[in-house]
């Protein structure tokens, strides 16, 4: 077991077989010079587990390849469409599919990446979006009910706010009009799965007939196969008969 942020020490439940160790002393103990890039494009750069979105939990590998065309996808005009000109809010966690790839696209284009912390109820984000004069933001449609709900009691507003991207779950239509006609921004609508390394359709923000009930167009590099129960029972029965 290796221990990231603590103590080898005070480890509870582990395995009286296992090996506990701390990071740090063995970071320090490394002496060898690594030259950077010295590596297949297709070898391991992350790892993140899902809830079970295709079937049974289980952890997916990203590789340097799928980060680096994810990366390149959200950048397009059509997608995210993030610039260096752009101030960031990021209210999704780095456990969350790396954060849906925010801290790769963020620094590819030179754009800040704001970062909240434990705090994202209303009021919090209201003052970091006034101060970092956040121009996207990016999260749960539910955070962005708690945004709209405290400008609602408090007034004010945030003109730098351009944009937001939702996903992780279903928008309803009436929370889609309501945040956009209470902070005065587009909302971009996005899906996803975490074994897209995540992003698998986002809303372009030009996109003039928008709509909660869609999700946006899908990355050009995905193939992607519709179906439903008919067609799986169809395929079921046409590979007994082969067998």
């Amino acid at each position: 077991m290796l221990i990231v942020d603590g103590f080898a020490g005070g480890t509870v439940g582990a395995p009286s077989t296992a090996k506990v160790c701390e990071l740090e002393p063995l970071v320090a103990k490394a002496r060898a010079t690594v030259t950077w890039g010295g590596f297949d494009e297709t070898s391991p750069s992350g790892l993140c587990f899902t809830s079970g979105t295709t079937g049974d939990p289980k952890g997916v590998t990203y590789t340097h390849r799928s980060s680096y065309l994810h990366t390149l996808r959200l950048l397009q005009a059509d997608s995210m469409a993030i610039s260096g000109k752009d101030n960031v809010l990021m209210v999704v966690p780095m456990f969350h599919a790396n954060a849906w790839g925010l801290p790769f696209v963020a620094p590819a284009v030179g754009a800040k990446l704001v970062l909240p912390g434990r705090y994202a109820d209303g009021a919090s984000l209201a003052r970091l979006i006034a101060t970092e004069d956040v121009t996207v933001a990016i999260g749960v449609s539910t955070v962005w009910l708690g945004l709209v709900e405290h400008l609602d009691a408090v007034g004010g507003a945030l003109p730098t706010l351009k944009r937001i991207v939702v996903g992780g779950a279903p928008l309803s239509p009436a929370l889609m009009a309501r945040i956009e006609r209470g902070l005065g921004v587009i909302v971009q609508n996005s899906w996803g799965m975490t074994e897209l390394s995540p992003s698998g359709t986002v809303t372009a923000p030009h996109e003039s007939a928008r709509s909660a009930a869609v999700s946006g167009r899908r990355r050009w590099e995905s193939i992607f196969l519709l179906t439903d129960a008919m067609v799986d029972r169809c395929r079921s029965n046409a590979a007994s008969r082969a067998t």
